[in-house]
């Protein structure tokens, strides 16, 4: 990049915390790099905690990673003397959840046959959104033509993300509609629920017998559903592109017999990562660690 201007870092939404900021000119050009590879997004997550704390208007806007677990209905506001469509919110991160004000068009993002198509309640990743201090709490609010939205970004951060946060742990189902009409995410009767988990203390009569299948587990998505591998290539049906970053799942065949009778189970992965307490993706490092593989074994 050539011919900018350097100039302080002062205005009243800001995105970086850095003092100074470039301006293009008339004259700026840039040229692209061939097959640029940046190994991270350069987003700088904000926790839930930290937005909570705030007590007056932050300057600085902010990036923040977190699960949908409602969307209200769209609908158009007034601003500036325009009618532009706005769209609510609401996001759960560590425990707690944050109210998300969308306005524009990042609201075509947020509509429910794009949110509903996903097994799993979404992942959203929100840049350069502004905190605002209201009545009894804060909410998050996208500045028009400066923040950006993102549903199961292909990123390495939301593969972090979803691995410390364990969203099997809370047993999201996919997102439904209400008698509201508002999109919600609920466990019910198809889903995993875990305030039914049992210990194997409690069957009394049940005896279960772990299928000797080679393919215990097996690759998604950043939205939950199942890849297909294709040429070296990672393809997800439900998004319709190829995923580079893919999380690893449970899938475990269990079969249990009751008294005279069997019955063959697919142990998947919110029950799996409750019962084994410890995430798909921890156990094959736990292998790793167990069972280390020769180097000589991989050389061609």
């Amino acid at each position: 990049m050539t011919h900018f201007t350097v100039v302080p870092n002062t205005a009243l939404n800001r995105v970086t915390k850095h003092r100074f900021r470039l301006l293009f000119q008339y004259n700026t050009s840039v040229v692209s790099v061939v097959s640029p590879r940046i190994p991270h997004s350069g987003l700088c997550f904000a926790s839930i905690d930290e937005i909570d704390q705030m007590t007056k208007e932050h300057n600085f806007l902010i990036d923040f990673v977190g699960i949908i677990t409602g969307v209200r209905k769209e609908r158009d506001v007034a601003s500036y003397g325009k009618l532009v469509k706005a769209v609510v919110v609401e996001v759960f991160a560590d425990g707690k959840r944050v109210q998300c004000n969308v306005f524009g068009n990042a609201c075509d993002l947020l509509e429910y046959d794009k949110l509903q198509k996903y097994p799993r309640s979404p992942l959203v990743v929100l840049e350069s959104f502004k905190i605002k201090v209201i009545k009894g709490g804060v909410i998050l609010q996208n500045v028009i033509n400066v923040s950006r939205l993102f549903i199961n970004s292909d990123i390495p951060e939301s593969v972090e993300f979803l691995s410390r946060f364990s969203v099997a742990s809370y047993g999201f189902s996919r997102l439904v509609t209400n008698d509201l009409g508002y999109l919600v995410s609920k466990v019910d009767g198809d889903y995993f629920n875990p305030k039914e988990i049992t210990n194997i203390q409690d069957l009394h009569s049940d005896n279960g017998e772990v299928m000797d299948e080679p393919d215990w587990w097996y690759y998604t998505c950043m939205c939950g559903h199942a890849v297909v591998e294709h040429e070296d290539l990672y393809l997800c049906d439900a998004c319709g592109s190829c995923v580079e970053h893919i999380m690893v799942k449970y899938g475990i065949q269990v079969k249990i017999q009751d008294g005279g009778c069997t019955g063959l189970f697919v142990l998947l992965d919110n029950a799996a990562t409750k019962l084994f307490e410890r995430t798909c993706s921890e156990a094959f490092l736990r292998i790793e660690e167990e069972f280390p593989v020769d180097p000589s074994v991989l050389a061609v």
